[in-house]
């Protein structure tokens, strides 16, 4: 089974790095016959189709990490029960930080002289103060994690 998961793997792999290479090719050949004075609009028109497939290639790749990661994940979990209650416990601590981030964020819009843009809502100000309570809360589980560990050493 291993031998056979192993080859076919090989083979996919093998084929999303020619479609990369043919889709460089491709881009690569087509950059050659710009003019050298094409304004960005030109550019952009004989270009930008291309780039959207460079985009869509890069939308697939991360959807492929993303659900092979969920499903390894999957079989591990299942294949060993223990590690698998751990990585559920530390999702679970990962999710109560973020509600408690969520908690403590403002989304009071903020006073900035002179700006017009349509940035300062609500939402988008509870977001980033949430992400930004994440990562302190984070940091900071990090770091007394590192000086636990370190202490702990000591005394063995």
């Amino acid at each position: 089974m291993n031998n056979t998961l192993s080859k076919v793997l090989k083979f996919f792999l093998g084929g999303l790095l020619l479609v990369a290479l043919l889709l460089t090719i491709v881009f690569f050949n087509e950059v050659k016959n710009i003019h050298p004075e094409a304004t960005f609009a030109q550019q952009d028109e004989q270009l930008g189709s291309l780039l959207d497939y460079f985009f869509y290639y890069a939308y697939l790749l991360t959807v492929i990490a993303v659900l092979a990661t969920l499903g390894f994940s999957l079989v591990n979990m299942i294949m060993s029960p223990k590690s698998g209650v751990k990585s559920l416990i530390s999702i679970a601590v990962l999710v109560i930080i973020g509600i408690i981030s969520w908690s403590l964020s403002s989304g009071e819009l903020l006073n900035i002289p002179g700006y017009t843009g349509t940035d300062n809502e609500e939402s988008i100000l509870k977001w980033s103060d949430m992400i930004i309570y994440t990562t302190y809360a984070t940091f900071a589980i990090s770091f007394i994690a590192l000086i636990y560990s370190e202490v702990s050493k000591l005394f063995k």
